[in-house]
This record gives C-alpha cells, sequence and structure tokens, in this order.
C-alpha cells in the first residue's frame, strides 16, 4: 500500500478515535489560559484581615501549661500563635497531625469551632455581599474539597455561590470555591483524565490519549507531503 493512502487510512481512523479528547483538550486549555486563575480561585472575593499586634499587657497562658494540658500518650509536636476570630490563641499540633486551638490567654480549649464562629471568620474574610449565608460541618467527602475532613462548608448566596472552608480545629480558611473554579475543576478532570480524584496527571488513560494525538499528528505532517503541489505554491505567487 502506498505511504499516501496508509498515512490518509491511519489519520482517519486514529482521528475518529482520539478527536474528542482533542477537543476536551482545546476547549479546557483556552478556558485555563483565557480565565485568570486568580479569579477561578475567588481572589477577587477574599480579603485578608490585618494582622493583630500582640501587647505585652496581655497576661498570656503560659505554653508550659497548654503543653501540660494537652499532652498525654500523643505528644505536643508544635505550637503558634495566631489571632483567631480577633483574638490570640495558640494552634496546637500533636504527633498524630492532629490540632488543637486554645484561647491564648484564658488556656480555654476553642475547637473544634461552633457554627456561628465559622460563619463569622469566612464572612471576615469575604468581601462580597453576606447577607445570606448558611453552613454545615461536613464529614463525607466532596469532590471540590480535598482537604482535611471534617471541615466547615459556608456557603455564600452570591452570583458566583462562594464557598469557603473553614478547619473547625484551627479556624484558617482552607479553601475558596465558586462556580469558575468548579467549572475548571470539571474540566481539568477531563483534561488529565483522571474521572475518580481529578489529580492524577500520570494515569495510563492519558498517556494513551498522548500517544494517539502523536500518531494522528505524525499521519497529519505525513499527509502534508502528498497534499500540496508544485502548483499550488506557483498559484500562490500568481495572485500576489
Amino acid at each position: 500500500m502506498k505511504l499516501s493512502l496508509l498515512a490518509r487510512k491511519w489519520h482517519k481512523w486514529l482521528a475518529l478515535v482520539v478527536g474528542v479528547q482533542l477537543f476536551f483538550w482545546t476547549f479546557s486549555g483556552l478556558y485555563m489560559s483565557a480565565v485568570p486563575i486568580e479569579v477561578i480561585k475567588s481572589e477577587h472575593l477574599f480579603k485578608e484581615k490585618p494582622q493583630q499586634v500582640l501587647s505585652s499587657d496581655l497576661n498570656f497562658f503560659p505554653v508550659a501549661d497548654v503543653i501540660s494540658k494537652l499532652d498525654s500518650e500523643n505528644s505536643v509536636v508544635g505550637l503558634e500563635i495566631k489571632s483567631v476570630l480577633d483574638k490570640p490563641a495558640y494552634i496546637v499540633r500533636m504527633a498524630d497531625s492532629t490540632k488543637h486551638l486554645v484561647d491564648a490567654v484564658s488556656g480555654e480549649l476553642i475547637s473544634p469551632l461552633t457554627r456561628d464562629s465559622a460563619i463569622e471568620i469566612a464572612e471576615g474574610h469575604f468581601k462580597g455581599d453576606a447577607s445570606k449565608v448558611n453552613a454545615e460541618l461536613i464529614s463525607k467527602k466532596v469532590s471540590e474539597y480535598r482537604g482535611k475532613y471534617p471541615v466547615w462548608q459556608v456557603n455564600f448566596n452570591n452570583l458566583e455561590q462562594t464557598t469557603f472552608y473553614v478547619s473547625p480545629n484551627t479556624g484558617q480558611l482552607t479553601a475558596k470555591r465558586g462556580i469558575l473554579w468548579r467549572v475548571y475543576d470539571f474540566l481539568w478532570m477531563l483534561h488529565i483524565m483522571d474521572y475518580r480524584n481529578r489529580t492524577d496527571f500520570n494515569n495510563w488513560l492519558l498517556v494513551l490519549a498522548a500517544i494517539l494525538g502523536l500518531a494522528v499528528s505524525v499521519s497529519g505532517l505525513i499527509l502534508i507531503r502528498f497534499s500540496f503541489r508544485k502548483r499550488d505554491f506557483k498559484l500562490i505567487k500568481r495572485r500576489n
């Protein structure tokens, strides 16, 4: 069989097999490059709270007492102080990677945070209209959040259907999600062909599709040799 016929045959059938995925790659790539990543991540709706200045007048609860209060068979391995709900608090990290939140003045254990506290933290970081907010402590995994559970899911009733995730153990804002991010995440799944976890871009499906896509390109390049004649370029010169 002539090379031109063989290349045309392979190009046609390979393009039929991998054509849909090539469309997904192109469309998802266009979305990812056209929409700023800051907008996708809802950075335009997020505001940093000013750092709280620690005062020497505050009578801080002794760190040694915090450690002795929480230390047991599960030892304390780290401690830091941060502002939570506009108050200084110790974030205590344990050997099993769990964390506790302790009021840095009273020494009271304040984690896990209540629903009202989670909403207050989320509202404090939200730039939009926070008049209608609901929150739910979720333990069952949802596709748009891949952090630690349980976590407070705080939903804002704005145009972008923004959701902030707040850790009940540290009071930290762990994720920001909105419609644009959810579209991005879906297209990312199609782009890397990981339909379960949406994180593995070394999976065999993606490798196979890439090999087939390369074969389509190679067969197409071969066809260029047989698709043009010298007279085609002469016609171009005459028109110029």
